[in-house]
Order: structure tokens, then sequence, then C-alpha cells
């Protein structure tokens, strides 16, 4: 089998553990190809779980980490320190910033979707998992700036990542409970740098069962 044919594997415990291990795959993919369609550039993910990790980065951390990941961003230690002996002085990156949120765990998805690429997630279920009802749902994500900061004239003077001050996090306008509960939901023509994925939920019984019931087509599968 061709070296660029293997599927590479990585087993990580806590799951948002998983995102750096993503980027490097597509800083890899970035570096070997020439500049494409950006149609060409979307990914699917298939992610086989009991809980969707779809919540939005809590308000914390910069949206503009989702482009840099490694880039450090210092704190005060009573905005970002779980753990009492760390003073919060040395600056923490995306990857350690969901390391010390309280549900970090979960929100490791939606970086992927506003800064990587991500299109589409296929979110393959045990049948009593109720966060989302099987189904098709299109979400857009976007940086959103606070009201008390959120000029007009700011807002038109954001044209790439590097314009978003660091007030800006990730939100969603998607009326939903699983976001409204978090307090991620806003009206759609706030979101910056907008993005949109395509959510399909189904159990992952039926889709042993009915192989063909979520869909997925044959590039999707090369491209996941």
């Amino acid at each position: 089998m061709p070296n660029d044919t293997k599927i590479p594997l990585v087993i990580v415990e806590p799951h948002h553990h998983a995102l750096e291990h993503i980027h490097q795959v597509l800083r890899r993919k970035a570096r070997k190809r020439s500049l494409e369609a950006t149609k060409e550039k979307r990914w699917t993910m298939v992610h086989f779980d009991s809980h969707p990790d779809l919540a939005c980065p809590n308000d914390r951390i910069p949206a503009s980490l989702c482009f840099t990941p490694r880039q450090a961003k210092t704190f005060s230690c009573e905005d970002t320190c779980s753990d009492k002996n760390d003073d919060g002085s040395q600056g923490k990156n995306l990857y350690e910033l969901l390391d010390t949120s309280q549900s970090g765990i979960a929100e490791w998805i939606l970086p992927l979707v506003f800064a990587g690429g991500l299109s589409k997630v296929y979110w393959l279920k045990n049948d009593w998992c109720d966060q989302f009802q099987n189904d098709s749902y299109t979400i857009s994500v976007g940086a959103w700036i606070p009201r008390k900061v959120n000029s007009s004239s700011e807002r038109h003077s954001v044209e790439s990542f590097l314009d978003l001050p660091e007030t800006a996090s990730v939100k969603t306008s998607l009326s939903h409970s699983y976001y409204l509960d978090d307090s991620s939901v806003v009206p759609e023509n706030e979101l910056l740098l907008k993005q949109e994925f395509q959510l399909i939920v189904a159990d992952l019984r039926d889709s042993i069962t009915h192989k063909d019931s979520i869909g997925i087509s044959s590039e999707e599968k090369m491209n996941s």
C-alpha cells in the first residue's frame, strides 16, 4: 500500500487532545497541495460518541486562536485558572486553554469548522443520546464581538482573523437548547468570518443495520 494512502492512528484520552493531531494533519496536507478551490479544501468528520462535542469554546478563548492555536495568550488567573496553584502568568495557547476549561472536552470541533475547513460532521450516537435529535442541521459559526465593544466600524473592519479583537469569541446562530443553555447563540448577522457546516445525526445501531442510511459518499470517505 502506498504511504500516502495509509491512515494515521492516534489514541488520546481527553477528546479535545485530538485537536492538535488533526491540526498537524491539516498542515501537512496544506504543504503538499498547491492552491485549490476552496470547496476542495473542505472535509468531513465521522464522530462516534455519546456526546456531540459541538459546544462553542468558552468566552475566555479568543476566536483568533482557532487560526493560530499555538500562539500563547496571557490572561489573569481569575479568568482561566482552574488550579489555585497556577498563577496564570504564563501564556496559554488554544490547546492549553481547552485543558483549563471545564467544558474543554466538548469544545474542540467547532474551532475546526471556524478555521479548519470542516464542512460536515456525522455524529453517530447511542439511541439514548438526546442532545440533538436524528436529523440534518445546517449550522452557522463565526466570531462575535460583545455588544459593549461591538461598534459598527469595528465590525466592518474585520476582514480576516488578524482583525479580530481578543474580546471576540466563537458563537453560533442556531437557536437550539444545546447552545441556548450555554448562552452561545447570537443573531446571524452579528457573526464575523461566518462558516457553515452540516451536522447529520444518526443512531449507530441504525447505521450498522442500514449501511447506507446516513449517506456518506465515497468521496467523503476518502476525505474524512
